[in-house]
């Protein structure tokens, strides 16, 4: 980790935050750096003119996204080379972690995979519904040895339903 003696921003490779989210050892140690709750900038921040800011490993311009989806806390991040927090915001990570905020978030993704799934699910069995009527419109002569085939398959599975008990 590096820290701005300016703004107070910390800079983290991304294997050291991985070790960070991954281990309360870690997260102890984040939070007794030089009590960072407590410790202001040198110069007070502008968080009004906040712009985007480069990496400082490669220089491009990083990606800001909101920590875990939901934490509320925007960080700037360099999907290569790390992260960089702003004055205060890495001990509020560690925070939110502490409190369930990665389960919490990984529940809350889990949940929006099963709905999307079932949303497709329901979607495919409209579109199939749509084709099967679309296909019983067309005129018997019209129909290929495909939809011939598929007719012979449901009168074997009729059948097979009629002769059980």
């Amino acid at each position: 980790m590096r820290e701005c003696g300016q703004c107070g921003g910390l800079w983290v490779d991304k294997e050291t935050l991985q070790k960070i989210c991954d281990d309360h050892e870690e997260q102890e140690a984040v939070m007794g750096l030089g009590d960072l709750k407590t410790s202001q900038p040198s110069e007070n921040p502008t968080t009004s003119q906040r712009m985007y800011v480069p990496c400082p490993v490669c220089g491009t311009l990083m990606n800001r996204l909101n920590f875990a989806g939901c934490s509320g806390i925007v960080i700037d991040w360099c999907k290569p080379h790390g992260t960089w927090f702003d004055f205060n915001e890495l001990p509020r990570i560690v925070d939110f972690i502490r409190e369930g905020g990665l389960k919490k978030s990984r529940e809350r993704e889990k949940e929006s995979i099963r709905s999307e799934m079932e949303r497709m699910r329901l979607q495919e069995y409209s579109l199939a519904a749509e084709s099967a009527r679309l296909a019983g419109s067309r005129p018997a002569a019209h129909w290929g040895n495909e939809d011939n085939n598929f007719l012979d398959f449901l009168s074997s599975v009729w059948k097979g339903l009629k002769e059980k008990p």
